[in-house]
């Protein structure tokens, strides 16, 4: 059964070779793409981390004990 399947798909491609070859660099084109703009969005979250630790530095606050009076 497989051995058929096989046959016929590779029929299949044979004969659209250009309609496969088309889907492929459509998903090449779109993977690149996703690829890319999670890259981007990683870097100019890199590049606002390190303008904000140059401008304002590192530091980090605790407040405890609140009550009416403070």
């Amino acid at each position: 059964m497989s051995h058929t399947i096989n046959m016929l798909a590779k029929r299949n491609i044979q004969k659209y070779k250009k309609h496969y070859l088309i889907v492929l660099i459509v998903l090449l084109i779109v993977s690149t793409f996703i690829f890319s703009s999670f890259f981007i969005v990683d870097n100019l979250y890199q590049m606002k981390k390190n303008y904000h630790i140059s401008t304002y530095g590192s530091w980090y606050t605790r407040i405890e004990n609140i009550d009416e009076q403070t």
